[in-house]
């Protein structure tokens, strides 16, 4: 059986993720803390969204369809925005479905406890009382970003890199989204303009799903991308002014 690395991709999970050929086959391959991702990924396919299948895991590695296609910044380059809104909306209110109300407090501040607040304009404190408690848990991606979209040669959108974790709900997806929607995190590494479409996106998001819309989620969210960047990179550089501005509106 003959085996090649084709890629290794980024991410800041501390897992190691490649494209594998596996004779005529592609594969993605993820290997390390990979519980959170299969658990989530086997209940979202379950359910009939579009996320890659399993192929194979064990403790240490996950394998799974190869699913190939175009990102989001490049979609967005050449296609008007209102498809990729649509299924924005559809995902959203799918996920929304069958939500029961849940405190988050101990969510909170369990994970407000493990960032170092000491270069932010808050303390942990003053972002624990900011933060709306009482939210809904529905269905969920877990790490929701553009750079976990990819628009299929088949012209569907398929959730890569889905993660089960504390944010179980379509309101931190939603607020997670607008690190790429307002602060363009994931044209960071680009040429790419195209602010009119993702403030349009953002705007009917908005409209729809204004509970999601909340600036203190916005920054916990932001936090979780801080707490894994090297201090002095462009993506601290990035993150840290994002929260800044956030924080005075």
């Amino acid at each position: 059986m003959s085996e090649e690395i084709v890629q290794e991709l980024q991410g800041f999970s501390g897992a190691k993720i490649y494209i594998v050929k596996n004779n005529s086959n592609l594969m993605v391959r993820k290997i390390g803390s990979i519980d959170r991702n299969h658990t989530q990924l086997e209940y979202l396919y379950n359910k009939g969204y579009l996320v890659p299948k399993i192929i194979f895991k064990n403790d240490q590695l996950l394998e799974m369809e190869y699913i190939p296609g175009i990102g989001i910044s490049q979609y967005l380059l050449i296609n008007s925005a209102e498809n990729l809104l649509q299924f924005l909306i559809s995902t959203f209110n799918n996920f929304k479905k069958n939500s029961i109300p849940k405190n988050y407090e101990d969510v909170f501040s369990n994970n407000l406890s493990e960032i170092d607040c000491s270069l932010l304009p808050f303390t942990k404190e003053e972002l624990f009382n900011r933060l709306p408690k009482h939210l809904y848990q529905s269905d969920y991606h877990g790490d929701f970003t553009f750079e976990n979209l990819i628009y299929s040669n088949t012209g569907n959108f398929y959730m890569i890199d889905v993660s089960a974790g504390p944010y179980n709900s379509y309101i931190f997806d939603i607020a997670k989204l607008r690190q790429d929607l307002e602060g363009h995190w994931f044209l960071r590494n680009t040429e790419v303009k195209i602010p009119g479409q993702l403030k349009y996106i953002n705007d009917e998001l908005m409209k729809i799903f204004p509970e999601a819309f909340d600036n203190y989620l916005y920054i916990l969210m932001l936090l979780r991308i801080y707490r894994n960047c090297k201090s002095g990179t462009l993506e601290h550089k990035f993150i840290t002014k994002e929260i800044y501005k956030i924080w005075k509106l």
